[in-house]
């Protein structure tokens, strides 16, 4: 596998980018215990916790970004094992859209909450992002995040 995991400067402003292998896990809402208490079910808390594994591993040292960020989301997904090889080579080549669950929305908001307080304070900062959601051999998730050159709102 190839390292795609930096942390680099464009323009003057810091961007980082890491992948975390896997299938991409929706965030799950919260469920509710007999006894009121409410709890996030462990396949989304575990995807949290390793999409913030390979965010702090990339910050290193690094203070969080403090600004504006822009993030961009490829979802690489797997493809169903029932698929013939014909079918699967559409899904590879893009003639078969990943329009199946889980929605990339439900995915995004787990990856932006594993980044709170690592990468950047809140995800109130994300001021653009573009999402990208397709079939792949591989299936991970690669996350780029840079600072963008504009301030916050006071």
């Amino acid at each position: 596998m190839i390292d795609l995991t930096r942390n680099f400067l464009v323009d003057g402003n810091r961007v980082i980018s890491f992948v975390v292998p896997g299938n991409p896990v929706a965030k799950a809402r919260p469920r509710i215990m007999k006894d009121g208490r409410k709890y996030t079910p462990s396949k989304s808390k575990n995807y949290e916790n390793a999409v913030a594994i390979y965010a702090k591993q990339v910050m290193a040292s690094d203070p969080k970004m403090l600004g504006p960020v822009s993030m961009t989301v490829r979802l690489c997904m797997k493809m169903p094992e029932s698929w013939s090889k014909k079918r699967k080579d559409e899904a590879l080549s893009g003639k078969i859209a990943a329009t199946k669950k889980p929605d990339c929305s439900n995915v995004i908001k787990g990856i932006e909450d594993a980044m709170n307080g690592v990468v950047y304070r809140d995800d109130s900062q994300i001021i653009e992002q573009i999402i990208i959601k397709r079939y792949s051999a591989a299936p991970q998730a690669i996350i780029t995040v840079a600072e963008v050159s504009a301030s916050p709102a006071p």
